[in-house]
């Protein structure tokens, strides 16, 4: 029985470790794209950004900017864009710029994420979301 004492008191004693599971950060409560989801932080610049929307079909080409480093936001959109019902089809990491290629029905999404010299605010960290239809690059459109 006393082993058992000792065994709690040493146990009780040690102190607990951190949760060493990564966590992921939050998106914008309302998104400037609804089923783009963008880290809490970033803003659209509205000077490079368009968008277009044509009998049902959507063309976007957004720059958001933030300070958060590519890695986190990697994460991020590795994690939110499957819950906006987003399939990742690759990943390529280029010279420090992440690319993520997601498909969803008819169109496809393309999230790159990269540090830029001179951000927009002094904010470093780009993202590029462009989304175009799969179809939209044929000869008859």
């Amino acid at each position: 029985m006393s082993l058992l004492g000792l065994a709690c008191l040493v146990v009780a004693g040690c102190p607990s470790k951190e949760s060493t599971t990564p966590t992921v950060m939050d998106a914008r409560a309302q998104p400037y794209v609804v089923d783009i989801p963008v880290p809490k932080s970033f803003e659209l610049d509205g000077r490079r950004s368009d968008h277009k929307i044509v009998a049902g079909r959507r063309s976007v080409n957004h720059y958001y900017c933030g300070s958060s480093d590519i890695i986190p936001v990697r994460s991020f959109y590795a994690h939110y864009m499957p819950l906006a019902q987003w399939q990742l089809v690759d990943e390529k990491l280029y010279a420090g710029t992440y690319v993520l290629n997601f498909r969803k029905n008819e169109e496809k999404c393309e999230i790159r994420i990269e540090r830029v010299p001179a951000g927009m605010f002094g904010k470093p960290t780009q993202i590029r979301a462009v989304i175009k239809s799969l179809y939209a690059e044929t000869p008859n459109d």
